[in-house]
């Protein structure tokens, strides 16, 4: 579980979830503490997010906030200062975290994609993209994987093992591919 204090942030948290390039993320994982133009300050970021072998602290603030001097200060100052303490430092905005398509078919994937699938469902969609080379969303919802297709694919997506555009939306003709095709000539996950 995670909490979160905003709406801005419970979108941040989703789609990082839905993100399989985030290793793990945690909220309000520390305190900073530095000195600016002669006084101290404690910053508390909303959100630290590990990518492989870099990690990010994200200040998560609505547009209107985040032009206001003190934020874009301290900013420029923590993207310079914390890269030599092994953190990158973002201002990440709310508007961005909330834009569509993506924010309700990342909704769409997390809902149906939760649940672990079984090795020979993922087997079937490995062997209908080998032959076919990809699958469209309605061809999914239409039965082709079966009854349970669209929670396989979902989670297939959430995994990274199938890519699709989350940033037009999901239609009938949204296709579906591999993630790695090297992987889906050979079998290996």
């Amino acid at each position: 579980m995670i909490q979160w204090e905003s709406v801005n942030e419970l979108n941040a948290y989703r789609l990082l979830d839905a993100n399989p390039a985030a290793i793990a993320y945690h909220e309000q994982p520390l305190t900073i503490q530095f000195v600016l133009n002669g006084h101290t300050h404690k910053h508390f970021p909303d959100t630290m997010v590990q990518w492989g072998y870099s990690r990010e602290l994200w200040e998560i603030k609505p547009t209107s906030e985040a032009i206001r001097p003190e934020y874009v200060e301290r900013t420029r100052f923590l993207e310079a200062a914390l890269p030599q303490l092994g953190f990158a430092y973002r201002l990440v905005l709310a508007e961005d975290l909330k834009k569509e398509p993506r924010l309700s078919n990342v909704l769409t994937v997390l809902k149906y994609g939760r649940a672990p699938i079984a090795d020979i469902a993922r087997e079937k969609v490995r062997q209908l993209l080998l032959v076919n080379g990809c699958i469209s969303w309605g061809a999914v919802l239409n039965g082709e994987l079966g009854a349970h297709g669209r929670n396989i694919v979902c989670r297939l997506i959430l995994e990274g093992v199938l890519t699709i555009d989350l940033e037009q939306p999901m239609t009938a003709e949204t296709l579906l591919t591999w993630g790695n095709p090297a992987v889906l000539e050979n079998g290996e996950n």
